[in-house]
């Protein structure tokens, strides 16, 4: 397929507009010009399908076309990255950035299988195996920031509706995801640059945590310089050591998998006197999780 007349649609369904570091991304981290289609206020499922319906009827079979949503935070370069690698790939195929955590304590993943999610996790040195700038084959692939060529639209009516035959609980982007397993569409996740939901306005992505990072002059994410407000409920959050259930998590807003995280830092021996030790190794942990290959 040629790529020489291309177009990027960007298709991003949202509550009401861009957060304003998903705005700074458009504006400045696109690699060339897009057409950006948008539906508001509409529950998740109809935002995304409405956004598809719309892309569907003006796009061409080479075009890229980008889900993305709208408080995720890309840095440079993400869209040409994807642009390339997706030139190689057969028409049917998606290809989509590995989710950043969403709080302290959790880690960056790549789930491989769509049935058997929390059992086919890559991370740490799994992730370390896979070639610096590599992309893995997965089945199970967030929608934070994904791509795929117009042709791909043509195939599917109302791709984010639910489906009943699934395992109970999923999200209207794994519904997307099982149709294209079923369908025979190649899924890939970029295994070493991650996107994250930055929603600093409101602060829903990241409860009860205020976003890790600030936005240096270049776009690049950095570790964000003051974040002692964070530090008492993190010392919070520590002082139960390994009492640390999960009923505690929930009731602090921990992810599950923060746990195991905890856990894995007590076993290396780490040990925290104080708030602002544990926010430097924050600031360490996400500062590597954010680079760029």
């Amino acid at each position: 397929m040629s790529d020489g007349s291309a177009r990027t649609l960007v298709l991003m369904p949202l509550r009401d507009k861009p957060t304003r570091p998903t705005q700074l991304a458009l504006d400045r981290h696109t690699d060339g010009p897009i057409t950006l289609i948008t539906a508001r206020g509409l529950p998740v499922e109809e935002g995304r399908n409405s956004v598809w319906h719309q892309a569907r009827a003006i796009a061409r079979p080479q075009d890229f076309v980008f889900l993305i949503d709208g408080d995720a935070y890309w840095e440079p370069g993400h869209f040409n990255r994807f642009r390339s690698f997706l030139a190689g790939l057969p028409d049917n195929a998606l290809v989509g950035a590995q989710v950043g955590p969403r709080q302290p304590f959790a880690k960056s993943y790549i789930a491989r299988k769509l049935d058997d999610y929390d059992n086919t996790r890559l991370d740490g040195k799994d992730l370390e195996q896979i070639p610096r700038g590599g992309f893995a084959a997965v089945e199970a692939q967030p929608i934070i920031f994904a791509a795929c060529r117009g042709a791909l639209l043509q195939q599917f009516e109302d791709p984010f509706s639910y489906l009943p035959d699934v395992p109970a609980g999923s999200s209207e982007d794994m519904c997307f995801l099982w149709r294209l397993k079923r369908s025979g569409c190649p899924v890939f996740c970029d295994a070493h640059v991650p996107v994250f939901h930055f929603d600093e306005d409101r602060g829903l992505a990241f409860i009860p945590f205020h976003p890790p990072f600030e936005i240096d002059a270049n776009g690049k994410l950095t570790p964000r310089h003051d974040i002692t407000r964070d530090s008492t409920v993190i010392q919070k959050l520590r002082s139960y050591g390994p009492a640390l259930d999960k009923a505690r998590a929930d009731s602090l807003g921990i992810p599950e998998e923060s746990i195991a995280q905890i856990a894995e830092d007590q076993r290396r021996g780490l040990d925290f006197k104080t708030g602002e030790d544990l926010i430097e190794h924050l600031r360490a942990t996400y500062a590597q999780q954010a680079r760029s290959a």
